[in-house]
């Protein structure tokens, strides 16, 4: 998709949401798995970096390149089709249902390019109503999907609202000592007058900062960038973009708990490669019964590491296996991460 793409989100229907707009000056409407992109880097979706890409030929388009009221029901049940086949096998995650020009595309992400060949050549035995071309191709940051995301850019008068009201409340902010006062919750419900998907923290050392935080959603990325440089001269906070780093001196103390166990950061190692312009990452964790939610223990100890941001657009496949097969030599305590990130892209 190298046009042109404006999008804007229209409504929702559950993890799913409809949108219109012009792709290449032309109409279109997107159906996007709102979801999905907050899933990027999660090992729940790990090594889905195939883009299947099915566009199906409408056989009367509207002058605008719309289907005909009467060419629907054709158009669902190829689309019914293809779920079904496709989702009991667990190796694709749909992304998205574009139409616009004169075709419906539909688009898939898979973790097994070889299976999703074989799919769309079965499938051309399969669509007798329709001509359509259909592809696999790498797609390692879901550029395809993200490119069709609605633009997430809010009312400029939102965020200067929220920058007042925050101004105002600086010296109480400043004083606060229960987490859980009021005054938290109002900081939150206004931060999510901008946008739902928004989050913040605040952090007293070593400065006072207020984070504004996308919650790993990488289609929020430029409106949280858009926040942070609206604020205005603060007197005694810093408005940053972003979880940050944290320092490893005090990541070597920290541990996560969870609602079944705990995960200190030392027992925490990792060997990182890279992947071109990503890098693949292996956790290796202590053994316990409680597994899954160690797996998400440990994200957040990587999030803690390296920080929002590198977590979501430099990390790529994660997979978590057990330390203890593991030689000492052959990985490296969770501090160490941020400046093995760094070393992989520094020559970038």
């Amino acid at each position: 998709m190298n046009a042109d793409i404006n999008i804007r989100e229209v409504t929702s229907q559950g993890s799913w949401s409809i949108a219109r707009g012009s792709i290449g000056n032309l109409p279109a409407f997107v159906r996007f798995n709102r979801e999905l992109a907050a899933y990027m880097g999660h090992p729940d979706v790990a090594g889905f970096t195939s883009l299947v890409d099915i566009c199906i030929r409408l056989n009367s388009p509207t002058d605008s390149g719309l289907p005909q009221e009467t060419e629907l029901q054709e158009l669902d049940f190829i689309e019914n089709y293809i779920n079904q086949t496709l989702a009991p096998t667990k190796r694709y995650v749909p992304a998205a249902v574009v139409t616009t020009d004169g075709n419906r595309r539909f688009l898939y992400y898979s973790n097994d390019p070889v299976a999703a060949t074989s799919f769309l050549s079965d499938l051309r035995h399969k669509i007798s109503t329709h001509q359509f071309t259909a592809s696999v191709a790498d797609d390692p940051r879901w550029a395809a999907f993200l490119s069709l995301m609605p633009s997430q850019d809010a009312d400029p008068k939102s965020i200067e609202e929220f920058w007042k009201w925050f101004e105002s409340k600086e010296s109480e902010l400043s004083n606060l000592h229960d987490l859980h006062s009021p005054l938290i919750s109002q900081l939150g419900d206004k931060l999510k007058l901008i946008n739902e998907g928004l989050n913040f923290e605040l952090s007293l050392r070593p400065i006072q900062e207020v984070i504004i935080s996308a919650d790993g959603d990488r289609s929020l990325f430029s409106l949280v960038e858009q926040v942070v440089e609206a604020a205005p001269a603060l007197q005694h906070w810093k408005p940053t973009a972003f979880r940050q780093r944290t320092d490893p001196i005090i990541l070597a103390d920290a541990g996560i708990q969870g609602e079944q166990t705990e995960l200190a950061a030392s027992a925490v190692r990792f060997a990182m490669r890279r992947d071109g312009d990503l890098a693949n990452l292996s956790l290796f964790l202590p053994a316990g019964s409680t597994r899954p939610e160690l797996e998400d223990l440990a994200l957040v100890l990587v999030q803690l590491a390296i920080g929002e941001y590198d977590l979501v657009a430099r990390i790529g496949e994660i997979e978590f296996l057990p330390c203890e097969p593991v030689p000492m030599s052959a990985s490296a305590p969770i501090t160490e991460m941020a400046s093995a990130l760094d070393a992989l892209f520094q020559n970038d």
